[in-house]
């Protein structure tokens, strides 16, 4: 949803920004797997399974099956 109304508002929504209750935060096992998962791709220690998208259209259409 934030992605969504990121291309079609031009900006970051309100709730999306960080607040100081972020500390907070307690990840259940699946997020904390994602997470060491992208650190590990970004050190190379991993090989990146990130998908690149170079048109807005196609990153909605994989992220929420939508036809824009």
């Amino acid at each position: 949803m934030t992605t969504k109304r990121f291309v079609i508002q031009g900006k970051v929504p309100s709730k999306a920004r960080p607040s100081s209750k972020a500390e907070r935060v307690r990840f259940n096992e699946q997020s904390r797997r994602t997470i060491a998962r992208v650190h590990a791709e970004e050190e190379g220690i991993l090989p990146n399974t990130a998908e690149t998208f170079f048109e807005t259209d196609e990153a909605m259409k994989a992220l929420f099956g939508d036809e824009k």
